[in-house]
């Protein structure tokens, strides 16, 4: 999954958002460099990545793209999925997607969170609230500008998503939203479970 199911799968715990943003920024083991909140939020990410990962729905809906382009299938669906989630995001949020992109950033750059973000991170939260990068998502050239973007940043991107590459798997989109609300929903459930682990987790502590 992408930036926008992150944030929203963290819910209400502004450690767990933080987190949940700094996923995709702090690498290996987590060792207590920051607070307790936040390092669950970083696992809740990879946990969220894992699942996504090997979900039955996901294996085949890869091994559905053609052969050229199964090496960036990963990537293509979840900016499919983000993209989904953006446009029927009231059928899963009691909140429409501008009103919790507002709420969200204004969270995420809480002063009393700062110091815990990668410059890196810091930077790139802040350059998504001024684009307003989570409504963006529910355009209907989403996917295929950010692959073109991606394409940029990547070891042979030029050949891995050419423009022939791109418009294949644009095509593919049809057949792949389909899925997403069936995934998503098995998603949520898995999410909450971990969430109220968590707790579980800091009541034992305070025994």
């Amino acid at each position: 999954m992408n930036h926008l199911a992150h944030l929203a799968l963290a819910g209400d715990d502004d450690g767990l958002l933080v987190g949940g943003f700094l996923g995709d920024f702090v690498k290996g083991r987590l060792r207590g460099e920051r607070r307790v909140e936040i390092e669950r939020g970083i696992r809740l990410h990879r946990l969220i990545d894992h699942f996504t990962d090997h979900h039955p729905t996901v294996r085949e809906l890869r091994q559905g793209f053609p052969e050229e382009t199964r090496r960036v299938a990963g990537i293509a669906l979840d900016l499919m999925f983000d993209h989904q989630l953006a446009v029927a995001f009231e059928t899963f949020y009691p909140e429409p997607l501008d009103t919790f992109e507002q709420t969200t950033f204004t969270r995420l750059l809480n002063p009393e969170y700062l110091a815990d973000y990668p410059p890196a991170a810091l930077a790139q939260c802040r350059a998504m609230s001024a684009r307003s990068s989570l409504q963006k998502t529910a355009d209907s050239d989403f996917v295929c500008r950010s692959l073109t973007w991606i394409r940029t940043r990547l070891h042979q991107g030029e050949t891995l998503l050419a423009d022939s590459i791109i418009e294949q798997i644009h095509g593919l989109e049809p057949v792949i939203l389909p899925h997403f609300v069936s995934f998503y929903t098995e998603l949520k459930a898995e999410v909450g479970r971990t969430i109220r682990s968590f707790s579980h987790e800091a009541s034992n502590n305070t025994l």
